[in-house]
């Protein structure tokens, strides 16, 4: 709806091509989004995880979040790049604190960010899982690594 803001999980072939939506992607490191993830089961319980899950369209169960990419990170980071007739700003969640005008420029509203926090995932976990959870999401991590920290798509 217009003037309307949502935040989705949303696939990108879910929105229809010429909405008239406009699409901030916010991507990041596929091991500490997983990672994180297994953070807040710890924190906010299963039903959260199964609630989550849901949302992301997961294809896969929670036990094999440090074996595959369940939460279809890379089938996100594809379909929002690759998205035609729809405009997108393609954020890094690390860069989104710096790039504040420009999300306000696109969103065509001043845009005020809460302070910014720092995921536990990443510190909340052994050494092992991080280990085997970087192993499994390695590929994913080296594509997003290279991929510019923000940029409009029309």
């Amino acid at each position: 709806a217009p003037g309307i803001v949502y935040k989705t999980h949303g696939l990108a072939d879910e929105l229809p091509d010429d909405s008239g939506a406009k699409v901030v992607f916010l991507f990041g490191s596929a091991t500490d989004a997983a990672l994180s993830v297994l953070a807040c089961r710890d924190r906010n319980g299963t039903h959260w995880i199964d609630q989550h899950f849901e949302h992301m369209r997961a294809c896969g169960q929670f036990e094999e979040l440090g074996n595959r990419d369940v939460l279809r990170f890379g089938e996100q980071l594809d379909g929002w790049i690759g998205k035609s007739g729809t405009p997108r700003l393609i954020l890094h969640y690390d860069a989104l604190w710096d790039h504040v005008d420009t999300l306000s420029e696109f969103a065509g509203v001043p845009v005020q960010l809460p302070a910014r926090r720092t995921r536990s995932g990443a510190t909340a976990a052994d050494a092992a899982t991080r280990d085997r959870f970087a192993e499994t999401y390695a590929a994913l991590d080296a594509r997003i690594s290279g991929l510019p920290v923000c940029q409009v798509l029309t």
